[in-house]
C-alpha cells in the first residue's frame, strides 16, 4: 500500500511536505534516479530538466543536487565537493 506522503510527492503539483516522511522523500528520490524522470528525455546521459514550477524548484532539484528536502531539513554539501563548471587557474611552474 502506498503511503500518503509518497503518493502526494508522486502525483501532486503542490505536495504537502508536512505529511511527507524522510522515508517518503528517499523513496521518491530513488524513483527519480531509477527512472531518470528528472533528466531531459529520461536519458542518463542528458542534463537535469529545469523549470520554474514549485515541485521542481522545492523538491526535485534539491533532491537530485544533494540537498535534503522538507521543513528545516535542507543541508548543503560542502563547496569543496560540489561539481561546478568553474575554470581552475593553476599557477605556472618555473623551472630553474
Amino acid at each position: 500500500m502506498i503511503k500518503p506522503g509518497l503518493y502526494k510527492l508522486i502525483f501532486m503539483k503542490f505536495p504537502n511536505e508536512n505529511i511527507c516522511t524522510d522515508d517518503d522523500v528517499q523513496t521518491y528520490k530513488s524513483i527519480l534516479l531509477t527512472t531518470n524522470a528528472h533528466l531531459r528525455g529520461h536519458s542518463p546521459s542528458n542534463q537535469v530538466m529545469g523549470n520554474k514550477g514549485y515541485k521542481y524548484k522545492n523538491i526535485i532539484m534539491p533532491l537530485v543536487s544533494g540537498k535534503k528536502v522538507g521543513t528545516n531539513k535542507i543541508v548543503d554539501l560542502p563547496r569543496t565537493i560540489m561539481l561546478n563548471d568553474n575554470k581552475i587557474d593553476y599557477p605556472l611552474e618555473r623551472s630553474q
